[in-house]
Protein backbone atom coordinates (compact mmCIF):
# COMPACT_ATOMS: atom_id res chain seq x y z
CA UNK A 1 0.00 0.00 0.00
CA UNK A 2 1.66 3.18 -1.31
CA UNK A 3 0.30 6.58 0.01
CA UNK A 4 1.59 9.83 -0.05
CA UNK A 5 2.76 11.43 3.56
CA UNK A 6 0.03 13.08 5.08
CA UNK A 7 0.21 16.87 5.01
CA UNK A 8 -0.18 17.49 8.84
CA UNK A 9 0.07 20.96 9.82
CA UNK A 10 3.17 21.77 11.52
CA UNK A 11 1.96 24.59 14.15
CA UNK A 12 3.75 24.60 17.40
CA UNK A 13 2.68 26.69 19.51
CA UNK A 14 4.63 28.71 22.26
CA UNK A 15 3.59 26.58 24.94
CA UNK A 16 4.94 23.49 24.34
CA UNK A 17 8.32 22.53 25.88
CA UNK A 18 11.72 21.74 23.67
CA UNK A 19 11.30 18.38 23.88
CA UNK A 20 7.77 18.07 22.39
CA UNK A 21 8.43 20.98 19.88
CA UNK A 22 11.56 18.71 18.74
CA UNK A 23 9.56 15.59 18.45
CA UNK A 24 6.41 16.91 16.74
CA UNK A 25 9.06 18.74 13.91
CA UNK A 26 10.54 15.25 13.50
CA UNK A 27 6.92 13.93 12.76
CA UNK A 28 6.20 16.92 9.76
CA UNK A 29 9.10 16.22 8.19
CA UNK A 30 8.69 12.10 8.57
CA UNK A 31 7.07 10.08 5.12
CA UNK A 32 5.92 8.11 8.25
CA UNK A 33 2.26 8.50 10.03
CA UNK A 34 2.93 5.92 12.70
CA UNK A 35 5.45 5.74 14.95
CA UNK A 36 6.82 4.45 19.17
CA UNK A 37 8.54 5.77 21.13
CA UNK A 38 11.70 3.86 20.26
CA UNK A 39 11.93 6.69 17.02
CA UNK A 40 12.32 9.30 19.47
CA UNK A 41 14.72 7.90 22.06
CA UNK A 42 18.06 9.14 20.91
CA UNK A 43 16.40 12.89 21.86
CA UNK A 44 16.01 12.43 25.28
CA UNK A 45 15.59 9.66 28.38
CA UNK A 46 12.57 7.59 28.22
CA UNK A 47 10.29 9.34 30.35
CA UNK A 48 11.22 12.63 28.42
CA UNK A 49 10.13 10.93 25.91
CA UNK A 50 7.17 9.74 26.72
CA UNK A 51 6.19 12.56 28.94
CA UNK A 52 6.50 14.80 25.77
CA UNK A 53 4.55 12.44 24.09
CA UNK A 54 1.61 12.37 26.31
CA UNK A 55 1.78 15.62 26.06
CA UNK A 56 1.53 15.78 22.00
CA UNK A 57 -1.36 13.54 22.50
CA UNK A 58 -3.58 14.98 25.23
CA UNK A 59 -2.75 18.55 22.81
CA UNK A 60 -4.41 16.49 20.07
CA UNK A 61 -0.96 16.78 17.66
CA UNK A 62 -0.71 13.28 17.97
CA UNK A 63 -2.81 9.75 18.49
CA UNK A 64 -2.55 6.63 20.60
CA UNK A 65 -3.93 3.59 18.70
CA UNK A 66 -2.49 1.00 20.67
CA UNK A 67 0.03 0.56 23.54
CA UNK A 68 3.16 2.31 22.42
CA UNK A 69 2.02 3.12 19.30
CA UNK A 70 0.91 6.85 17.76
CA UNK A 71 0.06 8.36 14.60
CA UNK A 72 -0.58 11.86 13.45
CA UNK A 73 -3.50 13.64 14.17
CA UNK A 74 -5.87 16.51 12.42
CA UNK A 75 -8.88 18.45 13.12
CA UNK A 76 -11.96 17.61 10.54
CA UNK A 77 -12.47 20.88 9.26
CA UNK A 78 -16.47 20.51 8.90
CA UNK A 79 -17.12 18.55 12.56
CA UNK A 80 -14.00 19.75 14.29
CA UNK A 81 -13.27 16.46 15.56
CA UNK A 82 -9.70 15.19 16.09
CA UNK A 83 -9.43 12.33 13.10
CA UNK A 84 -6.14 10.37 11.72
CA UNK A 85 -4.41 12.49 8.89
CA UNK A 86 -3.36 9.75 7.14
CA UNK A 87 -4.62 9.49 3.29
CA UNK A 88 -5.82 6.18 3.43
CA UNK A 89 -7.40 6.17 7.23
CA UNK A 90 -7.40 3.76 9.97
CA UNK A 91 -6.30 0.89 7.51
CA UNK A 92 -3.29 3.11 6.27
CA UNK A 93 -2.43 3.49 9.94
CA UNK A 94 -3.17 0.08 11.25
CA UNK A 95 -0.91 -1.83 8.35
CA UNK A 96 1.65 0.69 8.58
CA UNK A 97 1.91 -0.23 12.57
CA UNK A 98 1.72 -3.77 11.61
CA UNK A 99 4.71 -3.27 9.94
CA UNK A 100 5.87 -1.16 12.59
CA UNK A 101 5.97 -3.45 14.95
CA UNK A 102 7.75 -6.37 12.89
CA UNK A 103 4.01 -8.52 12.41
CA UNK A 104 4.68 -10.72 9.75
CA UNK A 105 1.26 -10.19 8.41
CA UNK A 106 -0.90 -10.83 4.99
CA UNK A 107 -4.21 -10.13 3.32
CA UNK A 108 -7.06 -11.71 4.56
CA UNK A 109 -9.54 -13.99 2.78
CA UNK A 110 -11.70 -11.36 1.47
CA UNK A 111 -9.37 -8.77 0.59
CA UNK A 112 -7.41 -11.54 -1.31
CA UNK A 113 -11.09 -12.36 -3.03
CA UNK A 114 -11.60 -8.55 -3.39
CA UNK A 115 -8.49 -8.19 -5.81
CA UNK A 116 -9.37 -10.88 -7.41
CA UNK A 117 -12.27 -9.72 -8.91
CA UNK A 118 -15.22 -10.00 -6.42
CA UNK A 119 -17.84 -7.67 -5.84
CA UNK A 120 -17.63 -7.64 -2.23
CA UNK A 121 -16.18 -5.01 -0.99
CA UNK A 122 -14.57 -5.91 2.41
CA UNK A 123 -15.17 -2.74 5.31
CA UNK A 124 -13.08 -4.02 8.51
CA UNK A 125 -9.30 -3.75 8.63
CA UNK A 126 -8.51 -7.70 8.76
CA UNK A 127 -5.53 -9.40 8.43
CA UNK A 128 -3.52 -12.68 8.86
CA UNK A 129 -0.68 -12.99 11.07
CA UNK A 130 1.91 -15.22 11.37
CA UNK A 131 2.57 -16.16 14.74
CA UNK A 132 1.01 -15.61 18.32
CA UNK A 133 1.45 -11.93 18.41
CA UNK A 134 -1.66 -9.61 17.02
CA UNK A 135 -1.48 -6.45 18.60
CA UNK A 136 -4.90 -4.72 19.67
CA UNK A 137 -4.84 -1.52 17.08
CA UNK A 138 -7.85 0.67 17.26
CA UNK A 139 -9.22 3.78 17.09
CA UNK A 140 -12.60 5.06 17.87
CA UNK A 141 -14.86 2.31 16.38
CA UNK A 142 -12.23 1.02 14.06
CA UNK A 143 -10.51 -2.06 15.53
CA UNK A 144 -7.92 -4.14 13.34
CA UNK A 145 -9.18 -7.95 13.59
CA UNK A 146 -7.44 -11.06 13.27
CA UNK A 147 -8.76 -13.95 11.07
CA UNK A 148 -7.62 -17.40 12.11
Amino acid sequence: MNFKPANIECQMSDEKDPLSKKILNNICLSERTVFTPADFSAMGSCEAVEHALKKLINDEEMVSIGSGVITRARRNRITGEIMLAAPGGFQQVALEALDLLEVAWSPCVADLQYKAGDKQLPIQTTVRVVGNYKPELSFRRYKVRYEE
